[in-house]
């Protein structure tokens, strides 16, 4: 009997063991939770900033067609430096030509439009129409290193007895007065030569 007075009971070492299981499993669930939320959110994000940049890109493509056209269908207006109207895209733009200073033979059409139509939604692009006129000489204009594109290495050389023409367009995925300070503007610029 002695024996038994001195004999504390068995303890159970697995108390609270389920309680320490539960928080466990949860932290893990919590994790796995937070990591498939923050890519959820990485991909919107890129799927967001991918169709805003293709919108943007078939607004400049847009605009680029757009005076492409006007180039041949008001070609005397544009040689002889006449004030000229770009309309299409639903957007109606009005310019006169200016020449570069020090090269009299090269004249710009500055192109800054609002496009409203259905289709694109209130969306912005803006065309450098360049003209080198060569009819008489030859004529070069360097667009600079950022146009290493166009001609050689940014130096566009018209050949006497040519009209060349150089088109800059850039479109934007938001309206014109949005651009200045927009964290969201994306803007993507096409170059043509015809």
């Amino acid at each position: 009997m002695i024996f038994k007075l001195f004999h504390y009971p068995k303890s159970n070492t697995n108390k609270g063991f389920a309680l320490l299981l539960s928080v466990v499993i949860a932290g893990v669930l919590a994790a796995v939770g937070l990591v498939l939320a923050s890519i959820t959110f990485k991909q919107i994000t890129i799927t967001t900033s991918a169709r805003s940049s293709e919108t943007a890109f078939q607004i400049s493509q847009a605009a680029l067609e757009c005076v492409r056209s006007l180039r041949f269908s008001e070609q005397d207006a544009i040689l002889n430096k006449h004030d000229i109207s770009l309309s299409c895209i639903d957007a109606t733009a009005f310019e006169s030509a200016f020449t570069i200073p020090g090269n009299p033979n090269t004249y710009v059409y500055r192109f800054n439009s609002l496009s409203s139509g259905d289709d694109w939604g209130e969306r912005c692009f803006d065309v450098d129409l360049y003209i080198l006129d060569a009819r008489n000489s030859v004529v070069g204009y360097n667009f600079g290193d950022d146009r290493a594109g166009i001609g050689d290495g940014g130096n566009k050389e018209c050949r006497s007895g040519d009209v060349c023409t150089v088109a800059i367009a850039r479109g934007y995925n938001v309206p014109c007065r949005e651009i200045s300070g927009s964290m969201r503007a994306i803007q993507r610029e096409l170059t043509a030569e015809f």
